[in-house]
């Protein structure tokens, strides 16, 4: 169903239930009951592939996120080690001067950078997995996560 509904090709988020998608829908039975409140069930249709969109969207927020972790750590245990294997080869040199003539990497304003960088990343906004466990908790529920109920338009479990 995903794959028939609107869906904007920039963000990748549900916008709206096609004509087509609503009718496919509609056509799974011949004969429904009388007292279905169709306008209920699109809403409660579109509120889940919103409330779906979100679920991605933070998701793909915190991979980010924790990809990005991760490469920063890297960088900075990378450039701490370069930082002793540079003073190793120069403590070892015979001559003391094995680096000479080598352009200065400044390593400390590198490794400055990054603890700005990792400073920010832990001060900054990332969606935490609790977020969206507990967003994902009420699709496993049958509850939209905004505590409506998928098709009755009442509250959810309590």
């Amino acid at each position: 169903m995903l794959g028939s509904v609107s869906r904007n090709a920039e963000t990748d988020l549900f916008t709206q239930l096609t004509q087509e998608t609503w009718e496919a829908i509609q056509a799974v039975r011949r004969k429904w009951p009388h007292e279905i409140d169709w306008s209920e069930i699109r809403r409660a249709i579109k509120e889940a592939g919103r409330e779906f969109s979100e679920v991605e969207t933070l998701r793909e927020q915190r991979r980010r996120s924790v990809e990005y972790k991760a490469a920063l750590e890297t960088a900075q245990r990378t450039l701490g080690s370069l930082r002793v294997k540079l003073l190793q080869l120069e403590s070892l040199s015979p001559s003391g001067k094995d680096l000479d003539g080598l352009p200065d990497p400044d390593l400390k304003l590198h490794e400055a950078r990054l603890a700005e960088l990792r400073a920010q990343y832990e001060n900054g906004p990332h969606p935490s997995a609790a977020e969206i466990t507990e967003i994902a908790r009420g699709w496993k529920t049958g509850c939209c996560p905004s505590g409506r109920s998928n098709f009755t338009g009442g509250s959810g479990p309590q």
